[in-house]
């Protein structure tokens, strides 16, 4: 799987040296979501998302990130109403986003 604390350490040194990088941006989010900072890799996008061409590189993980916010908000309503099959599923779901689809 990698070592994302590593990858966020080397991503945020990257975008400390260059901050118009939005490839540092994207890696910054990617090693975040990865860690379940799901606030902080939404900011990264956000922030890429600002530079030029930055749109086109964060993309695939900024769909990751808004669907896995959409999930935490259905696990919230599935749990709220005692369907924990359900919630389950969504767990399931945002884990396999999270952690199985961004190498580093």
């Amino acid at each position: 799987m990698g070592q994302p604390t590593e990858a966020l350490s080397f991503a945020e040194r990257a975008r400390a040296l260059d901050p118009g990088s939005a490839f540092a941006w994207c890696k910054e989010a990617e090693a975040c979501l990865l860690l379940g900072k799901v606030g902080k890799a939404s900011e990264a996008c956000e922030e890429a998302k600002k530079i030029n061409n930055g749109a086109g590189i964060v993309r695939n993980v900024d769909s990751k990130v808004k669907r896995i916010k959409t999930l935490g908000n259905d696990f919230n309503l599935a749990r709220g109403m005692e369907d924990f099959s359900e919630a389950l599923k969504v767990l399931d779901e945002a884990l396999a986003l999270a952690t199985h689809s961004l190498p580093l």
